[in-house]
């Protein structure tokens, strides 16, 4: 007998009647149970197919509600994640300090607790792209809450080995770069880069800027050089950290600028050998008293 489900026609006995009745309601555990009773009652040839598709359905709607789930308590997660400070300095030979970083296990053992209380578990899985100078290290963080996973991944370039590193302790480099950017780009985690105590990682105020480039001018040096030393793409984005030794070759170009220049004297020769006389020889001619 036919009946009308939802502006459709069903036709196959109460099994297919439940399917229509159940599909488009969100509700994984109505479909269960129908699934429960249809069980207990035997499948049949009549009533194999409508099964079929109500587990199908069930499965949908369980990895729906995963989903929903997994959203949820990661938003409350976030609300409970401390903000990280970058506090690992990473200094030139001559001390000056270059830039600061959170490293990966100090961001685990900040937030680590957190997730583990909020239901969640975290792994990787790494990879390396191409070669040479192009290689990459893959690190795709796999987040899990329940039955719902969502994966992110941070690639970082692998560096050729150096006087300091070997390449075996770059591949490591890189790819605990590569664990902290997926970490902190999936919980959206904060990383502070100023140190409140001292600020050095903050670059230098307008008005510094301003006065640093006019006495660049002064001197008559060359600006793209300038700042290729001082490692900024502009005069206000130099960091305060990198200021003394900033300071001291501005004072050397300045003390340059200010010493008095040679003469240019024309060449004399001696009345009576005919050979040069040295410049210095000039000038202590034209000093001495007459």
């Amino acid at each position: 007998m036919a009946e009308h489900v939802n502006g459709e026609i069903i036709d196959g006995g109460p099994e297919s009647t439940a399917l229509a009745r159940t599909t488009g309601q969100g509700s994984s555990g109505e479909i269960m149970a129908v699934l429960k009773d249809m069980a207990q009652r035997g499948v049949t040839n009549e009533n194999a197919e409508a099964m079929g598709k109500m587990v199908a359905l069930f499965k949908d709607l369980k990895a729906m509600d995963a989903r929903e789930s997994f959203f949820a308590a990661k938003s409350k997660l976030r609300q409970t994640l401390p903000h990280i400070v970058a506090r690992k300095e990473v200094k030139k030979r001559d001390g000056t300090v270059m830039y600061r970083y959170a490293p990966y296990d100090e961001m685990m053992t900040q937030i680590e607790g957190h997730l583990t209380a909020a239901g969640f578990d975290i792994s990787y899985d790494i990879t390396y792209d191409g070669a040479g100078a192009d290689c990459r290290c893959r690190a795709t963080l796999k987040l899990t809450y329940g039955g719902h996973t969502e994966c992110n991944s941070f690639a970082a370039r692998v560096s050729p080995p150096s006087e300091m590193l070997t390449a075996a302790q770059m591949d490591m480099k890189a790819r605990t770069t590569a664990r902290r950017g997926a970490l902190a780009d999936c919980l959206n985690i904060v990383i502070d880069y100023d140190d409140d105590a001292r600020m050095e990682g903050a670059a230098i105020t307008p008005a510094q800027a301003a006065e640093l480039e006019r006495r660049l001018k002064a001197t008559g040096s060359d600006r793209t050089m300038f700042l290729r030393f001082a490692g900024a793409k502009d005069f206000a984005d130099i960091l305060a950290s990198k200021m003394p030794v900033i300071e001291a070759a501005m004072k050397a170009k300045e003390q340059q600028k200010a010493r008095p220049q040679p003469q240019n004297r024309p060449v004399e020769h001696d009345p009576n050998t005919g050979e040069v006389v040295p410049p210095h020889a000039q000038v202590e001619a034209e000093e001495a008293p007459q």
